[in-house]
């Protein structure tokens, strides 16, 4: 037993040394790249910086010396696309402790990015991304104007733009955009689906249809299209195919209690099929892990309407489901 102990600790302290010698090899290749730059031997720090970021891509200071370096031998896009990733990354950390705005730091890079003379009109689109949720909407469409001066048939850049557009309350141009994205990229379903989003708001109830059918033909399994094709058949009054749509998202992503929400108001309120609802909302109620008191109780409700309409022998779907249909 002692023998066996002793090649226990006799491999810790050989893992414990591996680990420190590493760490100090990490260091002293990053001390390497600094005097390297330094001197003026920028092209070798740069090897070694990219090694660096190879074995460990999240460190902040790596990043910076990097894109620095890129920036001062005129490697504007690289330098631009190492900048906005690392923007990016400061803004998700922000949002993740509740912070708005930007801070200091944040605000540091991306001026080194507004002010560098790069063409790289995916790190403007990354920018402008972070700016948007961080709530700079008008910094965030000078990023994307950018972005498309210096390619216009970026399709990125309208799809951003369009939810540029949308936070501003300008619906007409958010589907502008859009639009043009999807004539650009007709395979982007979540520009489809945005568009017809905004289509709905607009009560473009068949434009809106259409770009949910080609966001679903695009992809198969994108439940958000289905479910807002069932959105669109509730608005226009036709249930079965609400409970269609509602069942195909259903299929996609079972966990999602706004389609199973849906579709037990489709079954109860406008079918009047109070078995099917009443599984849907015992299902609900067995599966919603943050359920609160209030919303319990009602679904509680429901479910005891349902019995009581059950025993009554309402258990049949109305005689025109699709009355009162829109268009």
């Amino acid at each position: 037993m002692c023998y066996v102990r002793n090649i226990v600790l006799a491999c810790a302290v050989l893992y414990a040394a591996s680990s420190f010698a590493e760490t100090k090899s990490k260091s002293a290749k990053e001390a390497a790249a600094e005097r390297l730059a330094r001197k003026g031997r920028a092209e070798e720090a740069v090897k070694i910086y990219k090694e660096l970021l190879n074995e460990d891509q999240g460190n902040a200071a790596i990043v910076s010396a990097l894109a620095e370096l890129q920036a001062k031998l005129g490697r504007y896009n690289e330098a631009a696309a190492l900048y906005a990733a690392l923007f990016t990354k400061k803004v998700r950390k922000l949002r993740a402790q509740r912070q708005r705005g930007l801070s200091d730091e944040a605000l540091h890079i991306y001026h080194k990015i507004d002010t560098m003379p790069h063409g790289n009109p995916r790190a403007s689109v990354e920018v402008a991304d972070a700016l948007m949720s961080a709530g700079k909407v008008d910094w965030a469409r000078k990023e994307l104007e950018k972005a498309l001066s210096i390619d216009p048939g970026y399709a990125d850049a309208y799809f951003y733009l369009g939810k540029n557009y949308q936070m501003k309350g300008d619906l007409r141009a958010a589907a502008g955009a859009l639009e043009k994205a999807v004539e650009l990229n007709p395979s982007n379903y979540y520009a489809r689906n945005n568009l017809g989003g905004l289509y709905m708001q607009m009560d473009r109830l068949d434009q809106a249809t259409g770009q949910f059918t080609a966001a679903v033909e695009v992809k198969k399994d994108n439940a958000l299209s289905h479910y807002n094709l069932a959105v669109v058949s509730v608005i226009k009054g036709r249930y079965p195919q609400a409970v269609k749509h509602l069942q195909d998202a259903l299929t996609y992503a079972p966990a999602d209690m706004n389609a199973r929400g849906l579709l037990a108001i489709v079954y109860f309120e406008k079918l009047q099929d109070y078995r099917s609802a009443l599984r849907v909302y015992e299902r609900i109620l067995s599966d919603k892990t943050d359920i609160t008191g209030r919303e319990a109780l009602a679904i509680q409700e429901r479910i005891a309407r349902c019995k009581e309409e059950i025993k009554k022998g309402g258990t049949s779907k109305s005689r025109n489901p699709d009355m009162g249909n829109r268009r």
